[in-house]
C-alpha cells in the first residue's frame, strides 16, 4: 500500500500556482504501485487483411487506421493516518500528531471546484519521482477505516483517478 519516502522523495499533488504549499497535498506515505495507462484510438478499415496483401504486395497498408493518442490516465490509493508525523533525517513515521485527515481531503475537494479565473477546471501538478505532469483529478474515492473516540476519521485510503494534460517537468 505505501512505501514511506524521504522528505525530498515525496510525492505530491497540487495546484500549479501554489506557490506556498498550503494546498499542496505531500504525501506522507508515497504509493507502492501507479498505474499509468494510454490506449491509442484505433479505427477499422472495411477491407479485409486479405486483399490488402493481394493488392499492395509488400507496401501493405494497416487495417487499423490510427485515429488518435489520447490522454495518459493515472491512478493510485493513497494511505492517510492521523497521529503520523513524519521525520526528515528518518524513513518511518515518528508517531507524533501531525495530520488531520479532514484537512487533507479537504485539500483533494478544492483541487476539484472549478477555478474562478477560468471557471474550468484547475491545473494541477503530480510530482512523482523524476516525473511532474499537469493533470486533473477525475475520480476521488475514499475508504474511511479507522475513527477516534469522537468519530473523527484516524486511517483512510483515497483512491486517486487522474488525466494528465500535459506530460513533462513542471514545477520542479
Amino acid at each position: 500500500m505505501a512505501g514511506l519516502p524521504k522528505k525530498k522523495e515525496a510525492g505530491s499533488i497540487g495546484p500549479r500556482n501554489d506557490t506556498g504549499g498550503q494546498n499542496t497535498l505531500t504525501f506522507l506515505l508515497n504509493p507502492t504501485e501507479i498505474t499509468r495507462e494510454r490506449i491509442p484510438q484505433y479505427a477499422q478499415t472495411q477491407a479485409a487483411l486479405g486483399d490488402y496483401l493481394a493488392d499492395y504486395g509488400s507496401l501493405v497498408p494497416s487495417p487499423l487506421e490510427w485515429v488518435r493518442n489520447p490522454p495518459e490516465r493515472i491512478a493510485f490509493d493513497l494511505l492517510l493516518i492521523t497521529g503520523v508525523k513524519y521525520s526528515v533525517t528518518q524513513r518511518y513515521p515518528t508517531g507524533n500528531l501531525s495530520t488531520d485527515i479532514e484537512t487533507e481531503l479537504g485539500k483533494l475537494d478544492k483541487m476539484m471546484l472549478k477555478s474562478a479565473q477560468t471557471r474550468g477546471p484547475v491545473d494541477l501538478i503530480f510530482k512523482f519521482g523524476n516525473r511532474s505532469d499537469i493533470v486533473r483529478i477525475t475520480n476521488k474515492r475514499v475508504k474511511e477505516e479507522e475513527y477516534s473516540l469522537d468519530l473523527h476519521v484516524i486511517r483512510a485510503t483515497v483512491h486517486l483517478e487522474l488525466l494528465t494534460v500535459k506530460a513533462g517537468r513542471y514545477g520542479r
